[in-house]
């Protein structure tokens, strides 16, 4: 994911600046193939780790990951525009995740699994610019969760509690 990313900054300058957080279980010689090159460019800076993921979050303009359970919920928190590039092995979790938010107009996800070229980086990147948060989009049912499983709850007892 971080070497697509960083390829479309490569390639040519991008609408807004990027911090890549590299994460602590990345290899050695991955990492520091990845720092050297964010230091050659001017709109990217690279951390191997940060304790205070969400600060950051809090403070970009939109956010780029992979989508895991974590990663979703504080994009949706923080109502942050976002590209999801969720794995598909060895779980679809994040691809289904991914795809059903993307429907629901969201966020924006290409699949990693796919081809990886610069120019649909680019684009989507240019399209994350302009992209609005999670909570101006048209959901309405999208955090009444809560409220659903304790009526079906209570349909459930009712069910169970009826003569037959």
């Amino acid at each position: 994911m971080i070497d697509w990313v960083m390829r479309a900054y490569e390639a040519a300058p991008q609408p807004m600046p990027a911090l890549f957080v590299l994460g602590p279980f990345m290899a050695t010689a991955e990492r520091n193939n990845f720092l050297q090159r964010a230091e050659a460019l001017e709109q990217v800076e690279a951390v191997t780790f940060s304790s205070h993921l969400e600060h950051l979050m809090a403070s970009a303009h939109a956010v780029i990951a992979m989508g895991g359970y974590n990663t979703f919920c504080e994009i949706l928190s923080f109502d942050r525009p976002a590209l999801i590039l969720p794995r598909s092995k060895p779980r679809r979790e994040q691809l289904i995740r991914a795809t059903k938010a993307q429907s629901l107009g969201l966020l924006t996800a290409l699949d990693l699994s796919g081809e990886r070229s610069v120019e649909s980086m680019h684009q989507a990147i240019a399209t994350l610019v302009t992209q609005k948060p999670p909570s101006e989009q048209s959901c309405p049912t999208m955090l009444e969760g809560l409220s659903f499983v304790a009526r079906r709850f209570g349909e459930l007892i009712d069910n169970e509690q009826a003569p037959n």
